[in-house]
């Protein structure tokens, strides 16, 4: 029997397990009648393990068969580290799920995904040294086909341990850094909060499990992933307004899912710094502009009609 096919009957498992935890956490209404309450329940339930046992079984395939997170060989564990960072990666699967599935009945993302997520993160990270899909800094422009590779700071392999902890928590702060500095920039133009704090805490968790250079891409991703979950969500007309969790969930799955052709074309520039201090400050104008622009919008609105 295929390990992979295995491993999907275990999401299955894992996927039942964690719909009984978001139920602990965010309980169904109490106003809903019980014929009501169970068929949502067992509806939700199904969603959970088809999603996850699914994730279970075609991320390992595509990181192992499909080598999707191959970025350069110095980055390349063994094959029992490999196989470690794939578990490393389905546990951070199964948090993102969780959270995932709260923020969307309650608009929660619970400190009870997010801190047990960032303890994971760090300790695996500094346990093995060999999780990270990417070093905390390669510079690709010294290659040279044929006389040397691209540069890396000495101290990396010789102390790995202590890298991968960096890699996790410059990570986390990064994630969260963007985040809080998208945040803070949007209320203050905007008026009003436009990304909640569990956003934040979020970002960080995603952050150290990922690394500062794949979260960079997991934020620039999720505003296409809520477009077409919210899309999803509009045909259905279950709701008119889906938190931005959710699309960073779905922004790190893809990512985790890409990375190798991600990396590919953009190394680079993240090996840079100054094209990388550019790219994020063109970045953070054009949000200002967008931010502004909208607000212009707003205020025409509130404004009463001539005539």
């Amino acid at each position: 029997m295929s390990v992979y096919f295995l491993l999907f009957l275990l999401g299955l498992f894992v996927g039942w397990a964690i719909s009984y935890w978001v139920d602990y956490l965010t309980p169904l209404p109490v106003s809903e009648s019980t014929s009501t309450k169970k068929t949502s329940q067992f509806l939700f339930r199904m969603r959970m393990m088809i999603v996850t046992g699914l994730l279970y079984a075609l991320l390992p395939y595509a990181v192992i068969e499909l080598r999707c997170q191959q970025a350069l060989p110095e980055v390349q564990p063994g094959d029992f580290w490999l196989w470690g960072r794939v578990i490393y990666q389905l546990l951070f699967v199964t948090l993102l799920i969780a959270a995932t599935a709260t923020d969307l009945r309650e608009y929660i993302i619970h400190d009870a995904t997010i801190i047990p997520g960032l303890l994971i993160a760090l300790i695996a990270a500094f346990v093995s040294g060999h999780l990270q899909m990417m070093h905390l800094w390669v510079d690709w422009s010294q290659q040279i086909d044929g006389i040397q590779g691209p540069y890396r700071p000495d101290w990396i392999p010789e102390y790995k341990r202590w890298h991968g902890l960096v890699v996790a928590l410059v990570g986390g702060l990064a994630g969260a850094g963007v985040t809080w500095l998208v945040r803070v920039t949007s209320s203050l133009i905007l008026g009003k909060e436009s990304l909640g704090f569990g956003d934040v805490t979020l970002m960080a968790m995603i952050g150290s499990f990922l690394g500062w250079q794949p979260v960079m891409f997991v934020f620039l991703i999720a505003p296409a992933c809520g477009i077409v979950m919210g899309g999803i969500v509009w045909l259905r007309g279950e709701k008119n307004y889906i938190p931005f969790g959710p699309s960073l969930c779905a922004g790190a799955v893809v990512v985790l899912f890409s990375w190798h052709w991600l990396w590919t074309e953009t190394r680079l520039i993240f090996g840079h710094p100054n094209s990388l201090l550019m790219l994020a400050g063109g970045a953070w104008g054009t949000l200002i502009m967008l931010l502004f622009g909208l607000r212009f919008i707003q205020l025409r609105r509130a404004d009463p009609e001539e005539g």
